[in-house]
């Protein structure tokens, strides 16, 4: 039985409640930013890379520690509970 509430999951990471897929994709980026680059590392930009499809969105990030930046890409799944 649904209850109205959103997860939303990406490989690698806990899945997160989020405001919407967008905050998600951020959160996931800056989870991602920080394993890789350190505790002062942020998401640059984040762009919805195609069509938001019902069940999950791919994002392309540029992640990194300011002004420098490496590409990243991932898929966020839409989860309804």
């Amino acid at each position: 039985m649904a209850t109205g509430k959103v997860q939303y999951r990406c490989d690698g990471f806990y899945p997160i409640e989020a405001h919407n897929v967008m905050h998600a994709g951020l959160l996931f980026a800056l989870q991602m930013a920080r394993r890789l680059h350190g505790p002062k590392a942020r998401c640059v930009r984040l762009d919805l890379h195609g069509k938001l499809e019902p069940r999950s969105a791919t994002f392309d990030a540029l992640i990194g520690v300011p002004p420098n930046g490496e590409p990243y890409r991932f898929t966020v799944l839409i989860e309804q509970l």
